[in-house]
């Protein structure tokens, strides 16, 4: 144990926070050496324990849940202020770090995206990650990196808040061969229970919107520590047009939340957890080049046209809506530091430039920001929005016997052409869901990939869709009894109604090849030949008539067993077609024959 040299973290917890606990996970570390070494996981004693054996830690593999106390420390004493280090083996962690650790165990054998456990008497008293969820591309992942926990413990005093971590992120120690010549090393700082310093940030800023721009803010966050007086403080927005301030707003008397945020909004009411609504409601914030800054001082400081300063600058964004840069205005940020485009992550006018992970980065560095939902006055979530493919039906279906996009989120628009929800014709037992066909306009020219295909929503659609409807449909592209379907259905909307449906495709029997249907599957399709009923075995079980081009007789009825009655078997199945009503119900009653439709038994 050491109590002078912190490798791995700096954790700054409230008092309050931590108090009930005499040991917390402060940091993990994925090391760059052959095998991932060293691994190893950081423990800070918060007050004086008399034997550690009552306490232990356990990995959590993978997302795959807990894996239970893997590692029980010795029956020794430790004292406040010490550091504990497990590793996952001692000669890569010495030769990373200079000194041995205290103990080493396979429950240090983490991935740089695993979860972990600290266990007092065999109940979790703190968790770092998710155990449920697997880690790799989530906000925690470090591999090749470490993660230290830092500005007090979250609301529950003890479990993982992704607010209270810093990470590197994956890859930052490729490459090194210690932590002194790391070009990312650990920080050295010390763990302290007395209550954390604020750094404030601007955390998010969201300056483009659709139309007035009614709900435009600034968000200041000062680390988690909460309650901070910004007394003092002035935010100042500069136009890029002329590198000049435009407007600049007091703080005097104002401090952040019980949880660290702080919101200036043009309009309290189109804004959620505004703390200082300001003058104009709308078009409060220039969608840029420009800049927004805070700074030590007070509004009377900066009269319009102010120019640039960095004079008692505390941090500053300087952001833009698919602009160039603006080199006037970069002065603001730390050097290197880039220009944030709110466009970036595809709309503009739906998200925000925010800090990810939330309060990451440092005053005067942008490297940080992403685009999301707004979150004003509350945790950057910094949720990878899900990418939805706008394709045409005939690019999702293909030319193949399945679909090249089986397993990909899709949007698709066209026509419904079958409407078979639950419950159609007041009866149960449908086929859950309907066809969709491209337009006739946007069909394309190869005979070979299908315009149409069905939509799997379940047995209680949440949107009801009528023939003629052209719709919207977001899901994910999967095949069922080799038939081409949109599930895991995430969403459908009715865009207009009473639509001209596109025309029909001419089909006739037989065909060269069961495949040929392929290219037809989940269309409109007319015969316009005469057909005859081959079969109706299952019409009084399925309401399904099997349906030929000519009346076909048991083939060994007329030909001896052998090669002309196989010939005769396999023209049979090219030249049949089955007819059902889209009814899935046993034993249907009635038992219907589709409206409009005539058969000839001879």
């Amino acid at each position: 144990m050491r109590n002078s040299f912190l490798v791995l973290t700096a954790f700054m917890a409230m008092a309050n926070s931590v108090a009930a606990q005499e040991l917390v996970i402060s940091g993990v570390v994925d090391g760059p050496l052959s095998g991932g070494v060293p691994k190893a996981i950081e423990i800070y004693v918060v007050s004086d324990v008399a034997d550690l054996s009552i306490f232990g830690v356990g990995g959590a593999n993978n997302g795959g849940g807990t894996d239970g106390e893997e590692f029980t420390f010795p029956a020794v004493a430790a004292s406040a202020g010490d550091f504990i280090y497990v590793a996952s083996e001692a000669a890569g962690f010495t030769t990373f770090f200079g000194f041995a650790p205290d103990y080493t165990s396979f429950a240090a054998s983490i991935n740089g995206d695993d979860a972990i456990e600290l266990f007092k008497n065999g109940s979790v008293t703190d968790v770092f990650g998710d155990i449920n969820v697997d880690g790799s591309g989530e906000a925690w992942e470090y591999l090749d990196g470490w993660a230290y926990r830092v500005n007090g413990t979250g609301p529950d005093g003890s479990t993982f808040v992704l607010a209270n971590w810093t990470f590197s992120g994956p890859n930052a120690l490729d490459g090194e061969s210690s932590n002194g010549s790391a070009a990312t090393p650990f920080p050295i700082a010390t763990f302290s229970t007395a209550a954390a310093e604020p750094e404030l940030v601007i955390n998010e800023v969201d300056a483009d919107q659709s139309g007035t721009d009614a709900a435009e803010f600034v968000e200041l966050y000062d680390g988690g520590v909460g309650n901070t007086d910004l007394s003092g403080h002035v935010l100042v927005l500069y136009n890029g047009s002329d590198n000049a301030s435009y407007r600049a707003y007091d703080l005097d008397g104002q401090s952040t939340n019980g949880s660290g945020y702080f919101v200036l909004c043009g309009n309290a009411a189109t804004t959620v957890n505004c703390d200082l609504d300001v003058s104009p409601d709308t078009n409060l914030i220039q969608n840029g080049a420009d800049a927004v800054a805070l700074f030590i001082g007070d509004a009377d400081d900066f009269p319009n046209d102010t120019p640039v300063t960095t004079t008692n600058l505390i941090d500053a964004i300087v952001y833009d809506t698919d602009d160039s840069d603006d080199a006037e205005l970069l002065v603001l940020l730390n050097t290197g530091q880039p220009q944030v485009n709110e466009r970036a992550g595809g709309d503009g006018t739906g998200h925000s430039n925010q800090r990810c992970p939330n309060g990451t980065g440092g005053a005067r560095n942008t490297n940080s920001y992403d685009q999301f939902a707004p979150t004003p006055g509350a945790e950057n979530l910094c949720e990878t929005p899900v990418i939805v493919t706008l394709l045409m039906i005939h690019e999702i279906q293909g030319s193949g016997a399945a679909s090249p996009e089986v397993g990909n989120l899709v949007a698709i628009e066209g026509i419904v052409v079958g409407d078979f929800q639950d419950g159609v014709n007041g009866v149960n037992g449908d086929l859950d869901g309907f066809f969709v066909q491209e337009e006739d306009a946007d069909a394309d020219a190869d005979a070979g990939t299908s315009e149409g295909i069905f939509v799997f929503d379940g047995s209680s659609p949440a949107t009801n869709v009528a023939i003629g409807d052209a719709v919207r449909v977001e899901g994910t592209v999967s095949e069922f009894f080799g038939m081409t379907q949109i599930s895991s259905f995430s969403g459908v909307s009715v865009q207009n109604s009473g639509n001209t449906l596109p025309a029909n495709t001419v089909a006739s029997l037989p065909v060269t090849d069961v495949n040929n249907f392929e290219a037809i599957e989940g269309m409109r399709v007319t015969f316009p030949q005469a057909l005859v009923i081959a079969e109706y075995f299952n019409f009084d079980r399925f309401n399904e008539v099997l349906l030929t081009s000519e009346r076909h007789l048991t083939p060994t009825a007329e030909f001896e067993p052998g090669p002309d009655a196989i010939q005769a078997a396999e023209d049979f199945l090219l030249d049949r077609i089955t007819l059902d009503d889209g009814r899935t119900a046993q034993n249907p009653d009635p038992t219907i024959h589709p409206n409009g439709l005539e058969f000839t038994l001879d």
